[in-house]
């Protein structure tokens, strides 16, 4: 058979076509507030594995659930020599009965027979003569984390996380940002995702008179990548708290009588009285002149680019902005 492709109409999926279509989208547990999972390290070398305080404690793996309404206990014996206890869902396509078990596998890898499949919850790693409750725990517990969209933030931010399983994640197509259910059951909340992003403006023709300092009228947004912190307004631009790389560049269209820093280009706050935070001149017999400043940035501190020159011509500069957010 050099292809085939399911599902068959009025036909049954197999075990193997199920896991291949179904399990497609991951093993994990469905965290649903509870705990689902939880382990206790008991002082006869056992575990118990419980359900979610919500209910059931639940699982895909391969595409086939898992269920567990009680707890559950393991024996993790003693060892002569350093080991590797897994302790996890086994999807195992002979049990027909019962596809997906909890079991404790043990090995320096995971020992699996043909066809099976193993979702880690924990590793124990154990030594000679050491006490269970000394070995040393690593929880893994993968989730299952649904990816989603809400067509608005605000309403998304009005809705309880409880109401989605621990960990989705949800992005607002009306503000490009997006949020995962996270915090606890008794305090949820809806945690922002990446702050990283960029966005980049133009001015073209900013008049100035001779011997004025102005700031430049707001620019033009002409490239917005995750950039919802940025708020543009009459030039003066306010950013959300954090890390900013902003850099401002000023083009000339003539170079006669441009240089000796008789022109030059500030990235300030927005009052005029307020002090720059970093400036570049036009160099002699130049057109441009590009500054660069990285720092951190307070929503309550607006900023704006400054622009001043003696010069008496008529020519108006161009200027572009970048503004890159790194945390």
């Amino acid at each position: 058979m050099a292809e085939t492709s399911f599902p068959l109409v009025s036909a049954d999926l197999t075990d193997d076509a199920w896991a291949q279509t179904v399990g497609a989208s991951g093993s994990g547990v469905l965290d649903d507030w509870g705990g689902p999972y939880g382990i206790t390290v008991n002082a006869n070398d056992t575990v118990t594995v419980k359900p979610s305080s919500n209910g059931d404690a639940r699982a895909v793996v391969n595409g086939f659930g898992h269920r567990m309404d009680a707890p559950k206990t393991l024996t993790l014996p003693a060892v002569a020599s350093t080991t590797n206890y897994h302790v996890g869902l086994l999807y195992d396509p002979k049990n027909s009965a019962s596809p997906v078990t909890l079991v404790v596998l043990k090995g320096t890898t995971v020992p699996l027979g043909d066809g099976q499949e193993f979702l880690p919850l924990y590793l124990f790693v154990r030594s000679s003569g050491q006490t269970l409750s000394g070995a040393k725990v690593y929880r893994l517990l993968p989730r299952i984390q649904p990816q989603l969209y809400s067509a608005s933030e605000e309403a998304l931010l009005k809705t309880s996380p409880l109401l989605f399983l621990y960990g989705t994640t949800v992005q607002c197509t009306d503000t490009n940002r997006s949020f995962r259910a996270g915090g606890s059951s008794a305090s949820p909340s809806w945690v922002a995702g990446s702050v990283q992003g960029t966005w980049q403006g133009t001015r073209s023709a900013v008049s100035v008179t001779r011997g004025n300092r102005v700031a430049v009228p707001a620019f033009t947004n002409s490239v917005n990548r995750n950039g919802w912190w940025m708020d543009m307004a009459a030039g003066a631009f306010k950013l959300e708290d954090g890390h900013y790389v902003i850099t401002a560049t000023m083009r000339f269209t003539n170079r006669a009588g441009r240089g000796d820093g008789r022109a030059f280009i500030d990235i300030a706050p927005s009052s005029s009285s307020g002090q720059a935070l970093a400036r570049a001149a036009v160099p002699e017999d130049d057109t441009l002149a590009s500054v660069t400043w990285n720092g951190f940035v307070t929503a309550s501190s607006p900023l704006a680019i400054w622009i001043y020159r003696e010069l008496t011509t008529s020519d108006r500069p161009y200027v572009t902005l970048s503004v890159t957010r790194i945390a």
